[in-house]
C-alpha cells in the first residue's frame, strides 16, 4: 500500500508541476521499460536497441547545421524545473547568465529529460537578482520516446556549448561545431558509478582534449590535478562558491537565546556520497550518549528519505525536498548542521549553513581536510 501511495504521490508532483503531458510520458517511460525487459527476455531487442536503453542519456541530440551571424551561448542541462533549480544545475545556469549579458549575447537552454518551462527561469532571474539575457531560447527532446520529436536543434560555428554533466558533455561532443567547449564540472563524477560501463565513458569525456573545465572550488581542481587526471587540470580553471545575501545570511533570530536548538541533517539515500546512513547511525549515537537531548529538534531535509524513529522514541521532522525559498527560510533557524560529501567537493549545505548564521560538522576526505570558507565549519574525520 506504501508503494502505491508513494507513485501516486509522485505521479501528483509531476502533474502539478510540469503538466499532463509530462506524466503522459512518465508513464508511457515506465511501460516502455517493461515492454522493453520482456523482448529481451525473448531475444527480440537488437544491440543498438539495447544499448539505446542503457545509456538513454547520452542518446544524441538530432540537430541540423544552419549560418548564424552572431555568437549565442547554449547550456546543455537534464531539466529546468523549479526543483531541479538547485546546487550545480543553479550554479551553471548563473555561470552561462553572466557570461552572456557580459559578452551581450542571448542564451539557449538544452534540456533533455524534461519540458522547459521558461517561468521556472525567470522566477529564478529574480530569486538571484540576475539580469535577464538579451534574449533566451529554450529547446527540449525529452519526448523523444514518443518519436514525436520533429525539430531538430539547429547548431551554427557561432554556437557555444557549456556541458553540465559528462552526460551532457557527451551530447555535446556530437554537435559542436567548434574546436572547444566548455564543461563546469562540480564532483568526481566517475565517483557516481562502480568500475562499470558508464564510469568508462565518464573518464573518456573528462580526456576529451577538446573540453574547457570550469571546477567548482579549488579542493576540486587539486583532487583532479593530484589523481593523474592530466587533461582537467591543463585545460581546467576554478572558482570559489558564492552566495547571495538575500538568500543566505543570518536573521535577526539566528543568535538569540532559545528553548530548544535546530539540528539540521541533510538526508539524500539515494546519492551514496552524501552518506545517508553513517549520518542516522551518528545522531543515533549522539541520542544514545545524551550529546542530543530533549532541547533539540531534528530534521531531515532531503528526498526519499525513509520515515524513522530513534531508539530513545525521538522522532525527527522530516521537511522532504523544498523550494529554494523555503530552504532559505529554514536556513536562518538552523543552529547545527550535520552535511557529509564524501567526496573532496565542499558541496553545498555546509556553506548554506555558514552563510546563514549556523555552525556545521562535515567530513574529510582525502586532499579535503579543511574548509577553511569559516570558523564555523567543524571538518573531522568519520
Amino acid at each position: 500500500m506504501s508503494e502505491i501511495k508513494r507513485i501516486l504521490k509522485k505521479s501528483k508532483q509531476i502533474l502539478v508541476s510540469d503538466g499532463p503531458k509530462a506524466l503522459l510520458i512518465g508513464i508511457f517511460s515506465k511501460v516502455r521499460g517493461r515492454l522493453l525487459a520482456n523482448r529481451l527476455n525473448h531475444g527480440q531487442l537488437t544491440v543498438r536497441e539495447v544499448l539505446s536503453n542503457k545509456f538513454s542519456n547520452i542518446q544524441p541530440l538530432q540537430f541540423m547545421k544552419v549560418d548564424r551571424s552572431e555568437y549565442r551561448l547554449n547550456i546543455v542541462t537534464d531539466s529546468l524545473r523549479g526543483d531541479s533549480l538547485l546546487g550545480w544545475v543553479a550554479t551553471a545556469l548563473i555561470l552561462a547568465v553572466q557570461y552572456c549579458n557580459k559578452e551581450n549575447i542571448p542564451l539557449r537552454i538544452i534540456t533533455r529529460t524534461a519540458e522547459t518551462n521558461p517561468l521556472d527561469f525567470d522566477n529564478f532571474l529574480k530569486m538571484m537578482e540576475l539580469k535577464k539575457p538579451i534574449g533566451v531560447e529554450y529547446y527540449t527532446d525529452y519526448d523523444r520516446y514518443l518519436k514525436r520529436n520533429h525539430h531538430k536543434l539547429e547548431v551554427s560555428e557561432k554556437d557555444i556549448f557549456i556541458a553540465t554533466s559528462w552526460w551532457s558533455a557527451h551530447n555535446i561532443q556530437s554537435i559542436n561545431l567548434r574546436k572547444h567547449f566548455f564543461y563546469i564540472l562540480q564532483e568526481v563524477e566517475p565517483f557516481f558509478y562502480p568500475n562499470s560501463d558508464e564510469q568508462l565513458l565518464c573518464e573518456e569525456v573528462l580526456n576529451n582534449r577538446d573540453i574547457k573545465f570550469i571546477i567548482n572550488s579549488k579542493l576540486l581542481y587539486d583532487y583532479y590535478e593530484n589523481n593523474n587526471y592530466v587533461n582537467v587540470a591543463k585545460n581546467g580553471v576554478y572558482f570559489e562558491p558564492a552566495f547571495i545575501k538575500k538568500l543566505y545570511s543570518a536573521s535577526e533570530a539566528s543568535f538569540k537565546e532559545k528553548e530548544k536548538f535546530n539540528l539540521f541533517f541533510y538526508s539524500r539515500p539515494k546519492n551514496p556520497r552524501n552518506l545517508f546512513y553513517r549520518g542516522l547511525d551518528i545522531i543515533d549515537e549522539a541520542l544514545a550518549k545524551g550529546i542530543l537531548d530533549e532541547n533539540w529538534n531534528i530534521f531531515f531535509v532531503g528526498s526519499d528519505v525513509p520515515l524513522v524513529t530513534f531508539p530513545n522514541g525521538t522522532q525527527p521532522k522530516f521537511l522532504g525536498q523544498i523550494s529554494w525559498f523555503e530552504y532559505s527560510s529554514f536556513l536562518k533557524t538552523v543552529d547545527l548542521g550535520l552535511c557529509l560529501m564524501h567526496t573532496p567537493h565542499p558541496s553545498y549545505p555546509p556553506l548554506d549553513v555558514v552563510s546563514s548564521g549556523g555552525v556545521v560538522l562535515t567530513n574529510t576526505y582525502r586532499n579535503k581536510k579543511e574548509l577553511y570558507y569559516s570558523k564555523n565549519i567543524i571538518c573531522r574525520d568519520l
